[in-house]
């Protein structure tokens, strides 16, 4: 079909009225590359394909696509042994998810094309559940998503526990009472701190990481919890 009948049609249209319905990016590309056809077979057959879905859905329910992602990026950087963060893991849970519910809704489908569409859907619950288990949120990792993290992260525990020990010393220490602005712990850079007085800076030795605007006050790491 001529592009100028196309554009007569206002056949661009209809396709941006068509990706309104689209669940995803993925889809809306594909909607993108329709062309009319003019091969008289082709269209009964997908005319007659059209209303055997449509029978599908009055007999079964809608199908409530969810979590439709293209994957292809992330399945090109896992070939090259790539390591995926734990959004693109929740986005794979997403589509095997997906996978398994269309398979489900599957199971009873009777016409022949239709049910092979369905049968064509691969599922992998071993790779789901292990997403399951291992993946709290976007940015969070779960301790038992395996014993090295499990391990690691109960030593960080430890050895936070020993850090606050440490900075509850010099809070509560009379020693210090002089040499702190404050009696309390701040954070700068990651780090832990002591806002010490700028004059006193040499009864506190450590790391400085901060000072304040009027240069009173010294934020010191104290050189006992660097390491």
């Amino acid at each position: 079909m001529q592009e100028k009948t196309l554009e007569v049609l206002e056949f661009e249209k209809i396709l941006e009225k068509l990706k309104t319905y689209a669940r995803s990016e993925l889809v809306k590309k594909e909607i993108s590359k329709i062309k009319p056809k003019n091969n008289i077979k082709e269209i009964k057959d997908e005319l007659d394909k059209t209303k055997a879905m449509e029978k599908v859905i009055v007999q079964n329910g809608n199908i409530d696509i969810f979590g439709l992602y293209d994957l292809k990026e992330i399945i090109a950087y896992v070939r090259k042994k790539g390591i995926l963060e734990p959004f693109e893991l929740l986005k794979v849970l997403d589509l095997l998810r997906l996978s398994n519910y269309l398979k489900e809704y599957g199971e009873n489908i009777e016409n022949p094309y239709i049910k092979d569409l369905f049968d064509r859907i691969s599922t992998n619950d071993f790779i789901k559940d292990e997403i399951e288990r291992s993946i709290i949120s976007e940015d969070e990792i779960a301790d038992n998503a395996s014993a090295n993290l499990r391990s690691i992260r109960k030593k960080m525990g430890k050895k936070e526990a020993e850090i606050k020990n440490k900075l509850a010393f010099y809070i509560s220490s009379p020693k210090f009472d002089e040499s702190l602005q404050e009696k309390v712990v701040s954070i700068r850079d990651g780090r832990y701190v002591l806002p010490v007085k700028t004059n006193k800076k040499s009864v506190l030795n450590g790391i400085i990481h901060d000072r304040s605007q009027s240069g009173n006050t010294l934020f010191i790491e104290p050189n006992a919890i660097v390491e």
